[in-house]
C-alpha cells in the first residue's frame, strides 16, 4: 500500500516498488490505481492475520482490514470521472504468499463502502 500512497502523492502512473510488493491481479490493480491522479493523506489501516498456512505450497497468509480512505483524498483539480459515493471505512481482504524468501500480495479483494466499522 506504501508504493501506490506515494505514487498518489507524486500523480504517477508507476511506481517502481510495485512489482516488489504485489504480483499477479493484485499488481495489476495496484497499477490501476496509479492513473496520474494525485492525492494527499493517507489510509487509515489496521491489519490483522486471520489466516496462517506457513506449511503451504506456497506459504499463505490472509489479512484483513477495515480500510478507512477518508483522509487520503484527491486533489480537487485532478477529480473527474466517477468517484466513490461515499470515504467510509471498506472491508478489505490480501492474500499474500511467499515465493524464493519474497512475500508478496498476490490477491486483493475490496467490500462495499460502509460495511465495516473502524
Amino acid at each position: 500500500m506504501t508504493a501506490v500512497v506515494e505514487g498518489s502523492h507524486e500523480g504517477v502512473t508507476d511506481h517502481p516498488d510495485l512489482a516488489w510488493y504485489a504480483k499477479g491481479e493484485a499488481l495489476e490493480l495496484a497499477q490501476d490505481w496509479l492513473d496520474g491522479t494525485r492525492a494527499t493523506g493517507e489510509p487509515g489501516l489496521k491489519p490483522e492475520v486471520v489466516e496462517r498456512d506457513l506449511g503451504g505450497d506456497p506459504p499463505r497468509v490472509v489479512i484483513d482490514d477495515c480500510v478507512d480512505g477518508s483522509d487520503w483524498q484527491i486533489v480537487e483539480e485532478d477529480r473527474e470521472g466517477d468517484l466513490p459515493d461515499s470515504d467510509e471505512p471498506r472491508p478489505t481482504t490480501a492474500t499474500v504468499t511467499e515465493e524464493r524468501g519474497t512475500w508478496q500480495v498476490e490477491k486483493l479483494w475490496f467490500g462495499e463502502y460502509g460495511e465495516c466499522e473502524r
